[in-house]
């Protein structure tokens, strides 16, 4: 660093660089300058698996759809004000092997609400419990969805006429038994 040589390693979770130092030379505004030589090979890096074949795809990582008038946004570590049933989220992500995945989402409401999820052709229909409060969050178990090896999206749909707002921070993808 400061003209020293740094090191790269590509891992699956992407580049990882070593030699930096321990503190930021500059606490608000540091900033590197990588040189390369040759092509860089640049691929998707997205959510995957881990060790135990579990996915966890948070808020953060979803793409919200608003659609004809829809308001849900990122919140901190949620989304919240989804309060209408024409707005779905979705998630690209990698999924090691094809099988059945149970899907839990990590959410609270004030009201039931039923939703489905869908990948590909498969679908599942799921009705949502009250939390009995916007702030108490639970993990709530959705069913099981079957999912193929490699590149997936999953999306996320209110039940028009079935809707209740909720606030969602994760939705979990867990090989099933």
């Amino acid at each position: 660093f400061g003209g020293a040589a740094l090191q790269a390693a590509a891992t699956e979770e992407g580049v990882v660089i070593s030699g930096l130092p321990a503190t930021a030379p500059n606490a608000l505004a540091t900033v590197l300058e990588l040189t390369y030589e040759g092509a860089l090979d640049v691929s998707k890096q997205l959510p995957g698996p881990d060790s135990k074949g579990v996915i966890e795809l948070s808020a953060m990582q979803a793409d919200i759809h608003n659609h004809l008038g829809g308001e849900a946004k990122l919140e901190n570590d949620h989304i919240g004000y989804w309060t209408s049933e024409k707005v779905t989220v979705s998630w690209t992500f990698r999924t090691a092997q094809a099988g059945n995945y149970t899907v839990k989402a990590g959410l609270s409401c004030t009201k039931a609400s039923e939703v489905t999820v869908s990948s590909g052709s498969a679908k599942l229909a799921a009705t949502v419990a009250s939390t009995t409060d916007y702030n108490k969050y639970k993990d709530v178990t959705l069913g099981t969805i079957a999912l193929a090896a490699g590149e997936q999206s999953i999306k996320l749909s209110p039940v028009a006429g079935k809707w209740s707002p909720l606030n969602l921070r994760t939705l979990t993808l867990t090989p099933a038994p």
